[in-house]
């Protein structure tokens, strides 16, 4: 496996909930995820349905079985900063099920606030705010279509073949 710390995984998967999301947003790609590594142990940190949560990288391919791409920062960082910033969520950020269900839709309808860089939301994120806020791009409302896009057309992002 090539991925690397801080890689941010943009996801389609197969289950009713990621084809919901692909028809609300009018996108290919469902979810968002960052890798990491614990212990030198493959691992996950991403939003799901009960909050930002941590999980290894194995148990998260069998559970979800999602298709991705890869992106990687080209530029120097520093990992551990990033990754500490990551864990901060975990167990005590909530899953932003108004900005999914309520927000993003009525944005995309409308056609406003194109992913915005606004206040951080600390107590509630979709899967893709939360990548972005952990690595500080704009992040509000920020569905995984567009953060795929972001990624794609930036100078900084290398989507990266695995």
């Amino acid at each position: 496996m090539n991925l690397e710390v801080g890689d941010v995984l943009v996801c389609r998967g197969k289950s009713t909930l990621s084809k919901l999301i692909m028809k609300v947003t009018n996108g290919t790609w469902s979810h968002s995820a960052l890798y990491t590594e614990v212990w030198g142990q493959p691992s996950i940190i991403e939003a799901q349905q009960n909050g930002v949560n941590f999980k290894m990288y194995d148990v998260w391919i069998k559970k979800y079985g999602y298709e991705y791409d890869v992106f990687r920062y080209n530029k120097e960082f520093n990992e551990k900063e990033l990754i500490i910033r990551a864990f901060s969520k975990c167990g005590e950020t909530k899953y932003d099920f108004l900005t999914f269900f309520v927000k993003i839709p009525f944005r995309l309808l409308i056609g406003k606030d194109k992913y915005k860089k606004d206040k951080p939301r600390d107590k509630k994120q979709i899967c893709s705010e939360f990548t972005s806020w952990v690595w500080k791009l704009p992040t509000k409302e920020i569905t995984p279509q567009e953060q795929h896009n972001y990624f794609t057309n930036s100078k900084d992002w290398d989507k990266i073949t695995i």
